[in-house]
């Protein structure tokens, strides 16, 4: 996934982050691909409920508007 990410160049609308359930896994991912995506863009997350200080951590960390539903 991160190897992808070194030549991507297309804007991303939706991205989906559900790799490993590690506070630095999720992060590397977030870095990784969160410059592609749009203004406009939706990140979802998985399992910020199931992995409450990791990705839960992660994801409360971030500004912005979120919703989230457990």
């Amino acid at each position: 996934f991160a190897e992808a990410a070194q030549t991507w160049t297309l804007p991303i609308d939706i991205l989906h982050i559900d790799g490993f359930h590690s506070y630095e896994a999720v992060s590397q991912d977030f870095a990784n691909w969160a410059k592609f995506c749009t203004e406009e863009a939706v990140i979802l997350f998985h399992d910020t409920v199931s992995f409450p200080d990791s990705i839960g951590k992660f994801f409360n960390e971030l500004k912005g508007y979120k919703i989230h539903i457990p």
